[in-house]
């Protein structure tokens, strides 16, 4: 299932909807079902919102994820890839030290 629209929209709700019933009403194995998201915020608040409605006697949980972390959790799980996704703070301290410490903060600081 694929859920395209704008903020606000109530694709969160409706996804975790479909999964509560998938699992509860046909007897789909939660560990079975992925659910990818563009944010880490919005793969937080999803995962969340599908323990929330999960039966209680499930004893493995739905992936929640953001595309990009499912994608490198693959290429290190199933090739060895060694590699990490770098946050923004990570990102422009690689950028200062590859530029020998001549790149300024914003504001000239």
């Amino acid at each position: 299932m694929v859920i395209q629209a704008g903020p606000g929209t109530g694709k969160t709700r409706t996804l975790t909807a479909k999964i509560a019933y998938l699992v509860s009403k046909k007897d789909v194995d939660p560990g079975s079902i992925l659910a990818l998201t563009f944010t880490n915020k919005a793969a937080k608040q999803l995962e969340q919102r599908i323990d929330k409605y999960m039966p209680r006697k499930t004893k493995t949980a739905v992936l929640a994820s953001t595309f990009h972390s499912f994608c490198l959790r693959l290429l290190k799980e199933y090739k060895g890839f060694d590699a990490a996704i770098a946050d923004d703070v990570i990102r422009i301290s690689l950028i200062r030290e590859a530029m020998g410490g001549k790149c300024q903060k914003r504001g000239g600081k």
